[in-house]
């Protein structure tokens, strides 16, 4: 019983920051960061931010995470 409900506080979290303003600050944030790289190593960059997100979001999610961890603590 103890792991359904650890994966149903994870699954809701989860499911949370999917509609969370602040997570999709972080993401953009993120992007302008590429796009600033890009643009100082003269690459050109045809993603846009939603593909940015969705090719990313595994990596994003975590750093995410992690970034509300630090502050929490």
């Amino acid at each position: 019983m103890n792991c359904v409900n650890s994966l149903m506080k994870l699954w809701q979290r989860d499911m949370y920051i999917v509609n969370d303003e602040d997570f999709a600050d972080f993401c953009r944030e993120k992007y302008q960061k590429v796009l600033i790289a890009c643009e100082l190593l003269d690459i050109q960059n045809d993603e846009d931010f939603e593909n940015f997100v969705e090719r990313n979001y595994q990596n994003l999610y975590k750093e995410y995470i992690n970034s509300m961890d630090r502050t929490i603590h």
